[in-house]
């Protein structure tokens, strides 16, 4: 993950981000300096993912990111190379939708359903509305040819919607959707969710996933190709692992160019026995020396015990593989911890509902002679 810029044109009431007024952008020369290190650390194999994200990155124009595609290209030729943008799609212009079709880049749009859900939490900066704007971008890509997925963060008051939001986003056309959940992190110290409302949420992921079905699968949603998936696997004690809390599996550098690892929402926020989650500024890391790093390696200690204990206590831990390290720290206070409300809405809930949904499914194709 590339840190383009901290700030945002926009206040989500439930970012985690800070210095989202600040605005630095982060210094394309340093990628050479960059993809060499990874290189000497032998963390390159033959496919990357190039993830611009933690601010918005339109707030950059195009060339910025025609200069930056061009180095990592000559930094790392034999690579093939995704680069992917999260934008809450205001500032899409004709000339960006040209740059994403001819570069072939992948674009995801932040929408959380009708206005009444979507205008309630993501407000610009005076308060006001926002989804008029951002639906005005995903016009413009449309126009373009250029096709985008959407995430949906999903709060309390969205659950009694189901089917507004699933024909919200069918009536958009898109096809590739994927929920996350308003959670307790960084600056956002709060979630609209609780444990009182395990059985909404569920219920909400049923009917969504039912109208998927009746609809002829028209729509992909993340949670239910994956967690299929993942629920197969846990049957044969295949349990999955997840990239946030494997070290160096998720490299992420800031717009300083301080290189930061395991969840990405840990950048830019406080906490000095990590020395801040940053582990040294790339233009002088030497990253295969890493591990030598003493706030590193206390980190990395106390995020591979917090898997532990999931794994000896939850089973929900073969669909999980021991949760993300950023809600540990932010809704615990501990890496060495275990369940966080992100655990229950984002995994042992989504198993939960993909489990009904599986035996329901069943009983209706039943034979009747079984």
């Amino acid at each position: 993950m590339l840190q383009p810029t901290t700030f945002c044109n926009i206040f989500c009431k439930y970012c985690y981000l800070p210095e989202r007024d600040s605005k630095r952008k982060f210094d394309l020369g340093m990628i050479p300096i960059l993809f060499q290190k990874l290189r000497r650390a032998d963390l390159l194999g033959d496919r990357l993912t190039v993830l611009w994200h933690a601010g918005e990155p339109l707030v950059l124009p195009p060339s910025y990111y025609a200069e930056a595609f061009r180095l990592i290209k000559e930094s790392a030729p034999e690579l093939k190379v995704v680069h992917s943008f999260q934008t809450n799609g205001m500032l899409v212009t004709e000339e960006y939708a040209e740059f994403f079709r001819e570069s072939g880049a992948s674009v995801g749009l932040s929408i959380d359903g009708p206005a009444e859900l979507h205008d309630k939490m993501r407000v610009t900066r005076t308060g006001g509305p926002s989804l008029a704007k951002t639906l005005h971008g995903a016009q413009i890509l449309r126009n373009y040819g250029v096709s985008f997925s959407v995430i949906c963060v999903l709060t309390a008051d969205s659950m009694p919607y189901p089917d507004q939001v699933y024909d919200f986003f069918a009536g958009l056309g898109v096809s590739e959707l994927g929920f996350n959940v308003d959670e307790a992190e960084g600056e956002y110290t709060t979630s609209s969710f609780d444990g009182s409302t395990r059985e909404s949420f569920v219920e909400f992921l049923r009917r969504f996933f039912y109208r998927i079905e009746q609809d002829g699968h028209r729509m992909r949603v993340r949670e239910l190709s994956q967690g299929v998936g993942v629920l197969i696997g846990g049957l044969f004690d295949e349990a999955v692992r997840s990239p946030e809390n494997i070290p160096l599996s998720i490299i992420n550098i800031d717009v300083d160019g301080n290189l930061s690892t395991f969840s990405p929402e840990l950048i830019g926020h406080k906490a000095p026995a990590y020395d801040d989650f940053l582990f040294g500024n790339i233009r002088t890391l030497d990253i295969e020396r890493i591990y030598e790093n003493p706030a590193f390696a206390r980190l990395n200690a106390d995020i591979q015990q917090g898997v532990a204990a999931c794994r000896q206590s939850c089973s929900y831990f073969p669909v999980c593989g021991g949760g993300a390290p950023a809600n540990k720290w932010f809704e615990n206070g501990r890496f060495d911890s275990t369940l966080t409300t992100f655990c229950r809405y984002k995994k042992q809930y989504v198993a939960d509902a993909l489990t009904e949904l599986i035996i329901e499914a069943a009983e209706r194709r039943r034979p009747e002679w079984v």
